[in-house]
């Protein structure tokens, strides 16, 4: 399962409301927070859909798929990244 969220930067604008959902991940299920630096960095078509792809992966080889996915002729901007993962028998 799949969501997608896009919003303007926090903090930017004061006036800014957000959507709150309340979302149940799963054992095993993975959390990716990015800024647009990522997506820009990627360049082509659906760089999304291609970090969906990479995150797909093995979750010790995650980070470094999201990060190879990187070109350095389009990375101008800062790129952060937050992946998280839920581990099996935590609430």
């Amino acid at each position: 399962m799949t969501y997608s969220l896009v919003c303007p930067s926090l903090g930017l604008v004061r006036e800014t409301q957000f959507q709150c959902r309340t979302v149940i991940i799963p054992p095993g299920g993975k959390l990716l927070f990015f800024t647009d630096g990522l997506t820009d960095g990627i360049g082509g078509l659906e760089p999304e859909g291609r970090v969906c792809e990479a995150i797909g992966n093995d979750s010790a080889t995650a980070m470094s798929s999201i990060t190879s996915l990187l070109n350095p002729k389009f990375n101008e901007d800062d790129i952060t990244i937050l992946l998280l993962k839920r581990l099996s028998g935590f609430i």
